[in-house]
């Protein structure tokens, strides 16, 4: 007797009404997969994007930015850097699978489960960075002070995000952190005690294969490390020149979004640019121009 499958509700993208056959090697449902991946991520990435500008708007209100992320930056990211990673893929290597596909619903989450790993490192080069840059340049049109920015980074690594059918989770997830060294680099730059890929060394030293276990010490280490960055402006600050204070606490995550209806071909590209997150130099000038 088959397992009645579970249909989801509000999900980001229907799969339950597929019918089509797989065709030959699963031809059919691949393609179908691709485009469901494709619909399923701007789907993501829109309510990341919604989040990223209540944190800054609402939590940093201070700051008076009425930051807003546009949607050509929107489909720059995603026509450029992470459809074409779909559109490459070979569909999955039916040599390495131990149980038949019966349903499309089957070989979907296969895709989908290959996907959400490979994505991580060109999310945190292709949308991260870039967005840390433009907030950078916002605060700095503005005249904002430095330990703005420290704020501003803080409550984004410190927030949260509410998926469809998910748990409340970082808004910046582990993965992304451990796989993109130009946020590792960004972070360096922005100030060198917050130095991730020394932190990893030492975590994995301590707790080797346990990857989420090792995710959640970085996380925690630079929420930490931030919080002590700032304190540390504030007490160098004299009273007439202290930035004001957020609201909420900075290391526990206090800015939940819950959706904005209610608020392998690719080959990495490290960049050997080295910049200083403390200047207005712009590494990604392509990209700060369509978020403007």
């Amino acid at each position: 007797k088959l397992k009645k499958q579970r249909k989801l509700k509000n999900a980001l993208v229907e799969i339950d009404s597929v019918t089509v056959n797989p065709g030959y090697n699963y031809i059919n449902w691949e393609n179908i997969t691709k485009q469901l991946l494709k619909k399923r991520e701007r789907k993501l990435l829109l309510i990341r994007i919604a989040a990223i500008e209540s944190i800054i708007n609402v939590q940093n209100n201070n700051l008076n930015l009425n930051y807003k992320i546009s949607m050509s930056f929107v489909d720059s990211v995603l026509n450029d850097k992470l459809y074409p990673i779909i559109t490459g893929w070979n569909g999955i290597h039916l040599e390495r699978i131990k149980k038949p596909l019966k349903t499309f619903k089957d070989y979907y989450r296969v895709g989908k489960n290959w996907w959400d790993i490979n994505k991580q490192q060109p999310t945190g080069s292709a949308f991260w960075v870039p967005i840390f840059i433009d907030i950078q340049k916002k605060l700095s049109d503005v005249n904002s002070s430095k330990i703005n920015l420290f704020q501003v980074v803080q409550s984004l690594f410190s927030g949260s995000v509410k998926y469809p059918n998910t748990k409340t989770q970082s808004l910046i997830n582990c993965s992304i952190i451990i796989k993109s060294e130009d946020i590792q680099k960004y972070l360096f730059n922005l100030d060198p005690s917050l130095n991730i890929e020394q932190w990893i060394i030492e975590s994995n030293t301590v707790h080797a294969s346990k990857y989420k276990q090792i995710g959640n010490i970085i996380l925690n280490k630079i929420r930490t490390g931030l919080n002590e960055i700032i304190t540390n402006y504030q007490h160098q600050m004299t009273p007439t020149m202290r930035a004001p204070t957020m609201t909420t606490a900075a290391i526990v995550p206090t800015t939940v979004y819950r959706g904005y209806h209610s608020s392998s071909l690719y080959q990495r590209h490290r960049s050997d640019i080295r910049y200083n997150p403390m200047t207005i130099s712009n590494p990604y000038p392509i990209i700060i121009l369509l978020i403007q």
